[in-house]
């Protein structure tokens, strides 16, 4: 008979690819789960991505999510992070979905189900019980109200412990969470960051494109997480058309047709201890989305314009300091000290987007994460081989030269491009030019940074000259 794995397994074959954005990928396995747990596939979101698992509640939250309640949501991850996976499933699980399936990779490469949420009483619980018996450790489950989680899978903290200092935060702890996340970043960037945070500031990461901001955003909340600091991370990109609904909250309906108030992203962080990462910072005009927070991010009590039910009477929201009096009269979300907001703003199209406030920025300590110098950065694209000789020593050239200004994560998609094209090129027995081939990536991958194709062309040609005058010395 052919077990669960084995047919997860099938239906996620090796070199699936779990990056791309497109959805019809998982009909499949939607099928599959579909007759298994006795749901229509269309009830079945599906989603994946290729690295960590602070992507799980960006892509949850993407497409008909929004919007769409789904009896299962569906969520593939290329590595193996079940506690911080864990932590962000049980929170969409109160949202838009009555159970969360995880899929994550087993070490010997095959996949299997690693961890699943469900509302407690729905009938997919013995369903999902009965087809992934190897997950019932990992269940989590909520009250079909959407309130009290409990379950086996444990946090560091548990939900209703109180959180821990920022201070508690080690270099050493930061540095390990770098490190785990493959990123090359100075020593002084982190203590300036761990510096800023213990400072009660937020964060606001700065430089090129591809110099691994975002990543870095997340492995410091993953330090942080670590220590019990905070209770996982939400992550989201802003976008132009953003609004304080989108960041704060606002007053929508319910299925029995009730107008009920529902944080935004940045307020239902707040409440459930998460901290929040909001990519490409500056694609929304910043200051009028969260504008009603500007008081609360310099730690100040902030009252919306919104009112909820509480005890046969409606009350005002208030965001509260953490040890700051309790207005009887509000609604009260305790905003705990060590709560930071980290953001990111790429600084070559800053010309192109909407402007950020000095006011805003006093919010925030301003850190630039640079490009990797460029020896370092040669030396790292030695790990990216090519498979031709002469494109390695172009492109290890061209980065060690300065003359482009791009974080790495750009310089590796380059080389991995000319290995994918000159792989082609030898599958097809045409005659394969490093400098052709480096030139066409470079305006796929660098042109959309601003960098033309005549900074690409004058670069080649500088390696050039240096390499015939060198052999003319000789």
């Amino acid at each position: 008979m052919t077990t669960v794995s084995e047919e997860i397994q099938r239906l996620l074959p090796v070199g699936f690819n779990l990056a791309s954005t497109s959805t019809t990928k998982f009909d499949p396995l939607r099928d599959y789960l579909a007759a298994a747990l006795g749901i229509d596939k269309d009830s079945v979101y599906p989603s994946g991505a290729s690295s960590r698992a602070s992507n799980v509640p960006i892509r949850l939250n993407q497409g008909k999510a929004q919007y769409t309640h789904f009896r299962l949501g569906l969520f593939v991850l290329g590595t193996d992070e079940l506690a911080l996976a864990s932590t962000h499933i049980r929170a969409q699980v109160k949202k838009n979905f009555d159970a969360i399936l995880l899929i994550m990779p087993r070490a010997d490469g095959a996949y299997d189900a690693a961890a699943y949420a469900v509302r407690s009483g729905d009938e997919l619980e013995s369903k999902l019980k009965e087809t992934f018996p190897d997950a019932v450790a990992y269940v989590e489950t909520v009250n079909v109200d959407g309130s009290d989680l409990s379950g086996s899978v444990t946090p560091p903290v548990e939900p209703d412990a109180l959180l821990q200092p920022v201070g508690l935060i080690q270099l050493s702890a930061l540095e390990e969470a770098v490190a785990d996340a493959g990123l090359d970043v100075p020593q002084a960037v982190l203590i300036s960051c761990l510096a800023a945070l213990r400072a009660g500031k937020h964060l606001l990461l700065t430089g090129p494109p591809g110099t691994g901001k975002t990543s870095l955003a997340a492995a410091v909340s993953d330090a942080a997480f670590k220590h019990g600091v905070n209770r996982g991370v939400v992550m989201t990109t802003a976008t132009s058309d953003w609004t304080s609904v989108d960041t704060v909250g606002a007053y929508r309906m319910t299925r029995s047709a009730e107008l009920e108030f529902q944080p935004g992203l940045v307020v239902d962080a707040i409440k459930s201890g998460r901290w929040a990462i909001v990519d490409e910072f500056n694609r929304a005009d910043i200051d009028k989305a969260i504008g009603q927070l500007f008081t609360l991010l310099s730690g100040s009590e902030v009252v919306l314009p919104h009112e909820v039910e509480s005890e046969d009477e409606f009350k005002r929201v208030a965001l509260v300091p953490e040890g700051a009096s309790l207005p009887a009269d509000m609604e009260c979300i305790v905003v705990h000290n060590s709560w930071r907001l980290l953001a990111t703003m790429n600084d070559s199209d800053l010309d192109l987007l909407f402007d950020v406030s000095q006011a805003l920025k006093r919010r925030f300590a301003v850190i630039e994460v640079p490009p990797l110098p460029p020896e370092r950065l040669a030396a790292l694209l030695g790990h990216f081989p090519t498979g031709d000789a002469n494109a390695d020593r172009l492109i290890s050239a061209m980065a060690a030269s300065g003359a482009i200004r791009l974080g790495p994560a750009l310089w590796i998609d380059l080389a991995k491009y000319v290995a994918q094209r000159r792989a082609i090129y030898e599958e097809e027995s045409l005659e394969f030019v490093a400098s052709m081939a480096i030139s066409e990536g470079a305006a796929l991958i660098f042109g959309p940074q601003g960098i033309t194709a005549e900074t690409v062309s004058a670069a080649l040609s500088a390696i050039r000259i240096e390499a015939t005058t060198k052999e003319g010395v000789e």
